[in-house]
């Protein structure tokens, strides 16, 4: 305890940003719940974008609503970030 899991499109990253983004997840759990960093696990999880809207809208953001502590602020693909 506890498991963070991160759906996202896929995406190259390379072992050393795995491991750089993994610690930064573990830091900010430890800073939130009382545990040690040996306890939290992390997976990515590469969702196609032809997928998406099931897997992870209605499965996740639909049907789990009441979970969510983020909502994300969707723009197209291509605007400016």
């Amino acid at each position: 305890m506890p498991h963070v899991n991160i759906k996202h499109f896929p995406t190259t990253m390379n072992e050393a940003q795995r491991l750089s983004l993994a610690d930064a997840i573990v830091e900010t759990i430890l800073t939130h719940f009382d545990t040690y960093p040996g306890a939290v696990t992390v997976a990515l999880e590469p969702i196609a974008e032809s997928e998406w809207e099931i897997k992870v809208m209605r499965d996740e953001l639909v049907n789990k609503r009441d979970l969510i502590i983020k909502a994300a602020e969707y723009r197209t693909l291509g605007a400016a970030k």
